[in-house]
This record gives C-alpha cells, sequence and structure tokens, in this order.
C-alpha cells in the first residue's frame, strides 16, 4: 500500500474552512474511490491549528489517480491561502498490516 502522512499549520482565522473541506475532501476519497482504503483526519492535541492527514491508497497509481479527482481539486483551490506554514508530507509503503489485509476491508 501507498501511504501518506502529512502535516498542516492552518491559519486560525481559515480552520472552521479547512476542516469543512478537507473532511469533505477525505469522506468523498473513500466513498468514491476504489482505491483509497483509508483517510484519517487528526488535530493535534497541544495546537488545534494543526491538522494531519493520514492517507492509504492501493498503490502509487492509486494517489495519482486521487490527484486528477475534482473534490481534491476542488480542496486545493479553496484551501490555497490558509496555511501558516508549509505543510510537510512524507511518502511511503506500510510494512504492516500487510497489503492482503488492507484489501480485504
Amino acid at each position: 500500500m501507498y501511504v501518506l502522512l502529512l502535516k498542516f499549520q492552518v491559519k486560525p482565522e481559515n480552520l472552521d474552512q479547512f476542516i469543512e473541506e478537507i473532511l469533505l475532501d477525505a469522506s468523498t476519497s473513500v466513498a468514491k474511490e476504489p482505491g483509497c482504503f483509508q483517510f484519517d483526519v487528526s488535530r493535534d492535541e497541544d495546537d488545534p491549528n494543526v491538522i494531519y492527514l493520514y492517507e492509504v491508497y492501493a498503490d502509487k497509481a492509486a494517489f495519482e489517480a486521487h490527484l486528477e479527482t475534482p473534490h481534491l481539486k476542488r480542496w486545493k483551490d479553496v484551501s490555497e491561502n490558509w496555511y501558516a506554514a508549509e505543510q510537510i508530507v512524507y511518502k511511503g509503503t506500510t510494512m504492516f498490516p500487510d497489503d492482503s489485509a488492507w484489501k480485504d476491508r
């Protein structure tokens, strides 16, 4: 599986809008993209303006397909100026559970 971990530092005045938009993107990704197995949105315990994403895709091709979806393009367009710092993105592959466990979900 292909995974992404992302960290966003959102401007306080844009936080509510950011959360609304990222939840729409996450829920649509899981519901409508067969290659998206998981899309978690979490908030930092110490700083409520820090949002983390954990995304799991069948492979890099499924993630690249995600990049072309209308819901992601919308989120990117509307959130472009909502950040207090540059986003941090880590990309990799899963080790546990193995791929067969994800495909059974």
